[in-house]
């Protein structure tokens, strides 16, 4: 506005008003523990996909990063009935229960964690993992889109948004409300609630139904 105001020659569009859209705010998905008990009991005939199924339970009864189940975390770090691990990200040790699910993997495999693998061939492995569990109806999400070179906002079937991350945010989420926020911080390592709550990926419309629910319990004889 200066530089018009002292007569410089401007560029006129510079004052038309540019609006730009927000991005829709859009929950990454979770699997919730009716999904994960559907993944655990898959039968695979793929040695591949079956390891890789393994690796996404424990990360889902975990909640560590991917940093940690997929490279860090060892048969030594079993201790007990607990997992003792310090975490790579933010060198915090933490202590975790073994879920007796994990208890299950841990006697498939001869007393061992399945096989490590790397994340971008994980990814493409737990994703048909997913699809071949059911998990087919269509969510909204967001896919890399290599021609745009960035996410794409659509509706998806569920298994092709599964990422290796989907093991922290459904433990977070799952235990949320059924545990004190500060049980789940320690367990996952978290020093501030705000956080743990980035990772909990729970609807308005979840919350709705399960007061909907409580609800219809308190008033079934009025």
């Amino acid at each position: 506005l200066r530089a018009k105001e002292e007569g410089y020659k401007i560029d006129p569009t510079f004052e038309k008003r540019v609006f730009v859209p927000k991005s829709e705010e859009v929950l990454e998905p979770i699997l919730n523990e009716v999904e994960i008990n559907t993944i655990f009991n898959l039968k695979l005939e793929s040695e591949v996909l079956d390891n890789a199924r393994d690796n996404l339970i424990i990360a889902c009864w975990t909640g560590l990063r991917v940093s940690d189940y997929l490279n860090k975390l060892d048969i030594s770090n079993f201790i007990d009935d607990f997992i003792e691990i310090k975490t790579t990200k933010t060198k915090t040790r933490v202590t975790i229960p073994v879920h007796p699910i994990i208890k299950k993997i841990l006697i498939k495999h001869n007393g061992n964690l399945p096989k490590k693998v790397n994340d971008a061939d994980f990814n493409k492995q737990i994703k048909e993992v997913c699809k071949k569990a059911g998990l087919k109806k269509e969510i909204k999400g967001r896919i890399y889109d290599k021609e745009s070179k960035r996410k794409v906002l659509g509706l998806y079937p569920k298994y092709k948004l599964i990422t290796s991350h989907i093991g922290r945010r459904s433990f977070a989420t799952n235990l949320f409300g059924k545990l004190p926020n500060s049980v789940i911080m320690s367990i996952c390592g978290w020093s501030k609630e705000e956080m743990m709550l980035s990772y909990i990926k729970k609807s308005n419309r979840e919350d709705a139904v399960q007061l909907k629910k409580y609800w219809e319990e308190t008033y079934k004889n009025d």
